[in-house]
């Protein structure tokens, strides 16, 4: 009993599973479609009377823009797409032009982004004079983060 009462629901609401329905079933499934629209029109009235959307139509204009979108998305599609619109009849080569501009600013902004160098404060001792004393010098060319010390002695002769 139940089964054909289920049936008979699926197929007022208009679903392909519900099978093939007997004189009965098909008659049940009249009273519950006219149940449904009876439902249906007396939460319509109290919606408008509350203020509540009709939800019904809001999702039939929903599925319309969808549909609507996937036709023109297959039309496009089949055009060829924007780069077809873009181009035209006209060959690929004539995007030449802005290609060559593209790629000039690319190497102008490489080549012109170098940017200085951080200044280097080492330095290297080659020679020295000194008019008295001696000179000594301690510097390691291998690790120029080391200082470089300079001795001046100052040699007094003894008389």
């Amino acid at each position: 009993m139940f089964g054909k009462r289920k049936n008979a629901m699926r197929a007022a609401d208009g679903d392909p599973s519900a099978g093939v329905l007997d004189e009965a079933g098909r008659a049940e499934a009249a009273r519950f479609a006219d149940l449904s629209a009876q439902v249906r029109a007396a939460e319509g009235a109290r919606a408008s009377k509350a203020g509540i959307p009709d939800f019904e139509r809001m999702f039939a204009g929903v599925e319309a823009r969808l549909e609507a979108d996937r036709r023109e998305a297959k039309a496009e599609a089949e055009d060829g797409g924007w780069l077809a619109r873009l181009l035209g009849s006209r060959p690929l080569w004539v995007l030449a032009p802005a290609g060559a501009a593209i790629l000039a600013v690319a190497l102008g902004w490489v080549l012109m982004s170098g940017g200085e160098a951080p200044p280097d404060n080492t330095c290297f001792v080659d020679s020295t004079d000194s008019d008295k004393g001696s000179v000594f010098v301690d510097q390691d060319p291998d690790d120029p983060a080391r200082p470089t010390v300079i001795w001046v002695v100052d040699d007094q002769e003894e008389g």
